[in-house]
């Protein structure tokens, strides 16, 4: 199982489920282990870096025109429903 660069997010988190199936299955050899922990340690990390990056895209929509994040009185982002005005 190699680790494809251009997979899309899904694909790899995907391909990690198998991993992690794989590697609970207890049917594997310490080689074989080791050799699927070292694919899901890097997909994790792809996968966590992508959802940072997403993450930091959805701060700067929340952003106001000032520059700062819109908050809520619990310091929570300030969520609003779309309108048909938005799209």
């Amino acid at each position: 199982m190699e680790i494809e660069e251009n997979l899309s997010f899904e694909a790899a988190h995907e391909k990690l489920e198998k991993i992690l199936t794989a590697m609970n299955s207890g049917k594997l050899s310490l080689e074989e282990s080791l050799s699927l922990f070292e694919k899901a340690e890097k997909l994790m990390r792809r996968l966590e870096k992508e959802l940072k990056t997403a993450e930091q895209k959805i701060e700067a929509i929340l952003k106001g025109s000032n520059g700062e994040l819109a908050l809520d009185s619990q310091k929570k982002p300030r969520l609003a429903p779309f309108t048909e005005q938005e799209f």
